[in-house]
């Protein structure tokens, strides 16, 4: 999270005003898209998302009034009317963008622009299915405000609070909660800017070692995936790409003794599978593959029951198979982990491996809301040659990366953009 939030939510020049969108924009794209993918925690924290220089809530009367069903025009201005429609059609799986909505955003966005609202969802998908699956408790604070503020408008606290479980924790929340209005009361500019650097130097420190020229990028993504995913070449804020870089080559492509890379991907296959995503099941499935994961596991694997994934092959053992339980409850919006689920975790991994498992659903989520609007119109070279060889087995269109429709939306796009003088 901490190399994820500040590079795609561009902090600090956002919270300045300097970014490519401004503060207000960035916190009313991620409360709705929340709101959409049903994450209460997520959404009482980022309906009153404010910036780190004018404090947090300064946006949140405006925010609240973004999920009537038709959002006034009279209080938002175009911009964030396309930025309120677009992420009410990103946060849920499957995704119900549509063409209208692509020619919608470029016609008042520049690419650049467009591409700014999008990151703010984009790192939502990761932080929605985070919280959500861990079951994340609210703090006082935003619960009290959801409870009192957002509730009338259909938001609910959901498994981020129980009554009676957390009565004893909101207890000693309540005395922290005295803590830190103490803390906020003393804070100023100066506070801000040592926040500010002490955040940078951390974000520095974890992308140490990931590269970030075009032809680094390549070969350290050649090395370890087999190609070039063709959103890191096609992103155009710098930050946003580093961040994605780190993610795809730290995260996905590595795994650990106890939750291997192959099984990693094969859970981010599911994901896509189970949301509709051709181009990342192709990725996806590629790189299990080339990581020793057999053809048949893969072709058995989106099977919604996993004891038929058993049956059809019994190299599949229990750690496997509860991930792959954890993968399909993590598919669609929210995330369905059931006790049983839990036990069956636990009994497999250490606390340290679930939360592996977790993160890597929660990547698969963040790739798949950018790739959901950034559709390609055809596959990366060595990707291609795999579906060709291997699409059939796996019902993987060896012919087009999306569907007819969404290899359009660029084409749309740009025409909008020239006919609003937009580049």
């Amino acid at each position: 999270m901490s190399v994820l939030v500040p590079n795609l939510w561009n902090i600090p020049f956002c919270d300045f005003g300097i970014g490519t969108i401004d503060g207000g924009l960035r916190g009313l794209v991620a409360y709705v898209i929340s709101r959409e993918y049903g994450c209460g925690y997520c959404a009482a924290h980022c309906a009153a998302l404010g910036t780190i220089w004018r404090g947090d809530s300064v946006f949140l009367a405006k925010n609240i009034k973004a999920m009537a069903p038709e959002p006034d025009p009279e209080v938002f201005t175009p911009k964030e009317l396309s930025a309120i429609n677009i992420s009410k059609k990103l946060g849920p799986v499957p995704s119900r963008v549509t063409a209208d909505d692509i020619r919608d955003m470029a016609s008042v966005y520049t690419e650049k622009e467009q591409e700014g609202v999008i990151n703010s969802g984009v790192v939502m998908g990761f932080l929605n299915r985070f919280m959500d699956t861990i079951g994340m408790t609210l703090e006082m604070e935003p619960l009290e405000m959801g409870m009192e503020q957002l509730a009338p408008t259909g938001w609910e606290h959901g498994h981020s609070y129980d009554p009676e479980a957390d009565a004893e924790l909101m207890a000693e929340d309540r005395v922290e909660a005295v803590k830190r209005a103490e803390r906020k009361s003393k804070s100023n500019f100066l506070s801000y800017i040592k926040m500010i650097i002490g955040a940078k130097l951390a974000d520095r420190a974890s992308l140490k070692n990931t590269p970030t020229a075009e032809q680094l990028v390549a070969q350290k993504c050649m090395e370890l995936a087999g190609f070039v995913p063709y959103y890191l070449v096609q992103m155009k804020h710098s930050q946003a790409r580093n961040a994605f870089v780190w993610a795809f080559t730290l995260r996905l492509c590595q795994g650990s003794e106890e939750v291997p890379a192959q099984l990693k991907q094969l859970m981010c296959y599911i994901c896509a599978t189970n949301a509709g995503n051709t181009i990342l099941r192709a990725h996806y499935a590629f790189m299990a593959h080339r990581n020793g994961m057999p053809i048949r596991q893969l072709a058995t694997a989106t099977n919604t029951d996993s004891s038929e994934a058993v049956a059809a092959d019994d190299t599949i053992d229990a750690k496997q198979v509860a991930a792959m339980a954890l993968a399909e409850a993590c598919s669609g919006t929210p995330s369905t982990v059931s006790p049983v689920l839990v036990g069956l975790l636990m009994r497999q991994y250490s606390p340290a491996g679930v939360i592996e498992l977790i993160a890597t659903v929660s990547l698969a989520f963040m790739y798949h809301r950018w790739t959901a609007i950034y559709m390609p119109r055809e596959y990366e070279p060595e990707v291609l040659k795999f579906v060709q060889e291997h699409g059939a087995a796996l019902g993987i269109d060896p012919e087009r990366p999306c569907t007819k429709d969404q290899s359009t939306w660029e084409g749309i796009a740009k025409e909008a953009r020239a006919a609003a003088g937009l580049g």
